[in-house]
This record gives structure tokens, C-alpha cells and sequence, in this order.
């Protein structure tokens, strides 16, 4: 897993430079849209979210902005082969991470990333310029620990 924690904080670092609590989309490097799930029992609902396709993989992002006292949560989603209709597993190419921390400069941050163990995504529709569907997964940290991640939803034009 510690492979994914340099693409997780280079992710986390770029959406959080382009988004804080008053930005709602469509600015500043955010798309508009909604990512919304729960994450441990409690809400999730981004404002700023990100996207795009690329060869083929659907990459979306959302984040609760620089809310609380600089401390930053992002769910990120890597969907190879979306097509309408089509579910994914998370696993080895496609991947899901929910990450959680305090950025302390421009290039370091405390940092807890739950990587997919289980789950997956279904895409309702997709195209070069908007994505819509749901999620959940089951996240594991470094340390073991686990994380639920259930009820996600992506409508989001990039």
C-alpha cells in the first residue's frame, strides 16, 4: 500500500490548492458537480470534485475543502474501462482511496490513506466531458485499520 500514498498526497495537494469551503465548483481547478457517501457513519458531501477521462480511465475526486483548521478528506476513484452501464470491482488497476489529513506545507501533509480492499463502482453514464454513478468500498490504511466507505454517488461534469 505505501505505493499509493505518493500518488494519494500529490492528489490531496493538488485538489486541496484549488479548493476551500466557499468554492463550489466550477473554479479554481474544481469541476461541478456532487460526490456524496458516508464514510464511517457520518456524511460526506464534497465541494469541490474533479474529473476526466483518459485513455479510456474515468479518474474522478472529491474533497471537503480546507475546512476544518486546514485538516482535508478526498475520495478518489480510477475506473479503467468505465462504459455506461458497466460495474466495476475495485482491485489491481482499478482503485479507490479515502484519504484524510492535515497538510502542514505546500509539500508535506499528515496523511492516513485507506486504499480498496473490496468494492465497486457502477457508472450510470460517462463521456470525454461528464460521469455519473455510485461507489462504496471497504478502505485498509498502512496500519491495518479499515474504513467503510458506502452510499457514494458521482454526478459530476469536468
Amino acid at each position: 500500500m505505501r505505493r499509493f500514498l505518493p500518488l494519494a498526497l500529490s492528489t490531496l495537494m493538488l485538489v486541496a490548492a484549488g479548493c476551500d469551503s466557499s468554492n463550489d465548483g466550477g473554479g479554481n481547478g474544481c469541476g461541478s458537480g456532487t460526490m456524496t457517501a458516508t464514510v464511517a457513519g457520518a456524511a460526506f458531501s464534497a465541494v469541490c470534485v474533479t474529473g476526466q477521462v483518459s485513455s479510456g480511465v474515468l479518474a474522478l475526486g472529491g474533497n471537503l475543502g480546507a475546512s476544518r483548521a486546514g485538516e482535508q478528506e478526498q475520495i478518489n476513484l480510477t475506473l479503467p474501462g468505465a462504459s455506461a452501464g458497466s460495474t466495476i470491482s475495485f482491485g489491481f488497476g482499478p482503485t479507490a482511496t479515502y484519504s484524510k489529513g492535515t497538510a502542514t506545507s505546500n509539500t508535506t501533509a499528515d496523511l492516513d490513506v485507506y486504499v480498496a480492499t473490496s468494492g465497486s463502482a457502477t457508472v450510470t453514464s460517462v463521456s470525454a466531458t461528464a460521469a455519473k454513478g455510485t461507489f462504496s468500498f471497504t478502505g485498509r490504511n498502512n496500519a491495518g485499520a479499515t474504513i467503510s466507505i458506502a452510499n457514494g454517488s458521482f454526478d459530476i461534469t469536468f
